[in-house]
């Protein structure tokens, strides 16, 4: 082979290994921008999301409840009226997703609170529900109501965490509520036109508007006299801001707390009031 040659092959091996190079860094690149894509969009769907900001949910409603701060900063659950009944000096309020597991955890917690202080506690539930991730809780909220027009809100409420897994994952929970309105002994023709009273979305939509307003992000959330406590998961950590709230009522002067939560607010409830 003449040195011509040898040359002219040196020449293509070279252009060769620069067109396999330029392949390489462009797959690469290519690789690069994808899985940045990716993780940008995967970065703005956890901001949005930890935020709790789905339009789709919040209300257009201005007639949230305000929302103040207690004393050492913390949010409270405001009312227009800051009296209490004399004979229940506690109000214990919840933010719920009828289709959260936590919340349906959570409920005969809740009753056996309640079973605690017969007199001086009452449960205020709100409506938080979460469609992001539970596409059937503004249907149940709305159920619920409806059942509420006719007095047995907390009787569906049962019924619903009880079933939650019958109803969860319906493509059209409709029939099936429908159907729970009958064994609760509902007037049918009310309740499926209670289900379609847009009166009663918006009822759900202020109250979320609410909950984020008072610092609401997760379900359930409590407050004991509009003081937002932690949820320990047990009846031991209620025990401990209601009977604070109970002592402050008692001594009409602020009661010492634990760290579960602040100085206490009144609450006027205005959601539906479970007395037991």
């Amino acid at each position: 082979m003449t040195k011509k040659e040898l040359k002219e092959m040196r020449k293509l091996e070279e252009a060769r290994r620069m067109s396999l190079e330029k392949k390489a860094n462009t797959t690469k690149w290519l690789a690069i921008g994808i899985i940045s894509t990716l993780f940008i969009g995967f970065f703005l769907f956890l901001v949005v999301y930890l935020r709790g900001s789905n339009p789709n949910l919040v209300g257009s409603s201005n007639n949230s409840e305000p929302v103040e701060l207690s004393s050492s900063g913390e949010f409270r659950v405001a009312s227009d009226s800051q009296t209490l009944a004399k004979d229940r000096p506690v109000i214990l309020t919840e933010f719920a997703d009828i289709q959260c597991p936590a919340c349906q955890q959570y409920h005969p917690i809740v009753k056996s609170v309640l079973d605690l202080y017969p007199e001086t506690v009452t449960l205020n539930f709100k409506h938080f529900p979460i469609a992001s991730i539970h596409p059937n809780a503004i249907p149940a909220a709305i159920a619920a109501e409806a059942a509420n027009n006719q007095g047995k809100f907390f009787e569906m409420v049962d019924l619903l965490y009880e079933r939650q897994q019958a109803w969860s994952r319906l493509p059209s929970t409709r029939d099936q509520f429908i159907s729970y309105a009958k064994e609760l002994g509902l007037d049918e023709k009310q309740f499926i036109e209670d289900l379609d009273d847009a009166a009663l979305k918006e009822k759900i939509d202020t109250q979320r508007t609410e909950g984020i307003n008072a610092g609401v992000n997760s379900t359930p959330t409590f407050f004991v006299n509009g003081v937002k406590i932690q949820n320990s998961g047990d009846i031991s950590g209620f025990q401990g801001a209601i009977d604070a709230a109970l002592s402050e009522a008692a001594s009409g002067e602020p009661a010492t707390q634990s760290a579960q939560s602040a100085s206490p607010s009144a609450d006027t409830p205005s959601g539906p009031q479970l007395d037991l």
